[in-house]
């Protein structure tokens, strides 16, 4: 069921993204390519942080908003928690990137996510279980920085995968 639920999510921000894109004035824009290499760039500095939260200072505007699962948007500082927290919970973390879309400023970013959870996170005790999650970020950059992220993570699949007592998960 949590599934069918992704999916739809994942549905309805792809249409989001699509209207975003299709409310913009229609007109060539030389950084569309140079959008899509900052994306793919931000994701690999996510996953070569050693634990450091750096990339937030290299890669976010201070007035940077998050919606990412939740109806309120995390500014700069909840972001830094939530990524911390993040870092904490998974010692190994590789975006996949399935796609890139760009139009304007806006990279929609398809992904499926690989994680080793070796701590706590959400309330899950550590497992040591490899996964992998699907998620969709949509990223807005400015002067090549990002100053907004719509997301949506399968939060859902993450928990089941974390919670499944003693059965092989599957990726």
């Amino acid at each position: 069921m949590y599934r069918l639920k992704f999916k739809l999510m994942s549905f309805v921000l792809l249409l989001l993204t699509i209207s975003l894109i299709g409310c913009q004035k229609s007109i060539e824009n030389p950084n569309l390519n140079k959008n899509k290499k900052l994306a793919t760039e931000f994701f690999a500095d996510i996953d070569n942080n050693n634990g450091s939260l750096d990339f937030i200072d290299k890669w976010m505007m201070k007035e940077f908003k998050s919606h990412f699962n939740n109806p309120n948007p995390m500014d700069l500082d909840g972001y830094r928690q939530f990524m911390s927290d993040v870092i904490n919970g998974f010692s190994t973390m590789r975006h996949e990137i399935q796609y890139l879309v760009a139009e304007g400023d806006l990279v929609c970013v398809g992904i499926t996510l690989h994680l080793l959870h070796s701590g706590e996170f959400a309330g899950m005790n550590p497992t040591g279980r490899q996964i992998a999650v699907e998620e969709i970020v949509t990223l807005k950059f400015k002067n090549s920085k990002i100053i907004e992220e719509w997301g949506v993570f399968d939060f859902a699949g993450l928990q089941a995968k974390l919670t499944i007592a003693d059965e092989t998960v599957e990726n």
